[in-house]
């Protein structure tokens, strides 16, 4: 069949779309609360004047230096520990599942001399 050059599919991603796509990833992650905190600071710093985000950034920076900033630092560091540690621990689960699955249809076949047919189909 041949393709209709009128209608071809556009594959690029608009800003409005990779939004509303992390939008909507963050709402089925339980993530929305963050993903709104983000983007309602993003807006934010959009709107400063550059001279009020330069004075903002200087601050921010003179902060890290004293290391007055140093609890968020490692409050964020432990949040992403944690995302990465749930993330590690959910896939070895999901392997030891299947390796079970597997150890226990092998032996049902051991015991019952028959070939099953697979569930997961």
């Amino acid at each position: 069949m041949a393709k209709n050059p009128k209608y071809s599919i556009d594959k690029r991603v608009t800003w409005a779309q990779a939004v509303r796509d992390l939008g909507i990833k963050s709402m089925n992650t339980g993530q929305f609360p963050f993903f709104c905190l983000f983007l309602l600071s993003f807006v934010i710093v959009l709107s400063l004047p550059a001279h009020d985000l330069s004075t903002l950034l200087r601050r921010l920076a003179g902060h890290l230096v004293k290391f007055e900033l140093l609890a968020y630092i490692l409050w964020f560091g432990t949040i992403a520990g944690w995302y990465f540690h749930a993330k590690y621990v959910r896939k070895a689960h999901a392997e030891e599942y299947r390796r079970i699955a597997s150890e226990k249809t092998y032996l049902q076949e051991l015991l019952n001399q028959n070939k099953f047919n697979s569930s997961e189909e």
